[in-house]
């Protein structure tokens, strides 16, 4: 049976990547984790996992003292990650988009806010217009 998306360890470290929006090491990572819940070995067996499953990737080193770590970032979006686990379950690209009505719906934000994400969906309406 194919995996479909990640453990919650995995989720963990990549809401962290997405979070800090720049690339970390397994150094970086492991600062900023609960170190009751993880250690080296842990967090090593959780990149490698990421990278094997193309969530990840390596993009530079870093030295530390005299050994060098890789750093790491997602391939993947927090959003574009959403839109795989809807459609795994089934959800196609209209049951998407009233998804996104009911979020919209749910937030009540401010005016200015509603606006801007009016003209975003504008934005992508007209995309999606082009593409055609």
């Amino acid at each position: 049976m194919k995996k479909k998306g990640m453990t919650p360890r995995e989720e963990e470290i990549m809401e962290l990547l997405w979070k800090e929006n720049k690339a970390l090491t397994s150094v970086d990572i492991l600062q900023k984790v609960d170190p009751a819940e993880w250690n080296n070995a842990s967090v090593f067996r959780t990149l490698k996992s990421l990278l094997s499953g193309k969530y990840i990737k390596v993009c530079g080193m870093e030295q530390y003292n005299k050994q060098y770590a890789r750093q790491f970032i997602p391939v993947i979006t927090r959003e574009d990650y959403a839109v795989k686990l809807l459609s795994d379950r089934g959800l196609n690209e209209k049951s998407i988009m009233k998804i996104a009505l009911a979020m919209v719906r749910k937030e009540k934000g401010s005016k200015k806010d509603r606006e801007e994400l009016i003209e975003e969906l504008e934005n992508v309406i007209q995309k999606v217009r082009e593409e055609k």
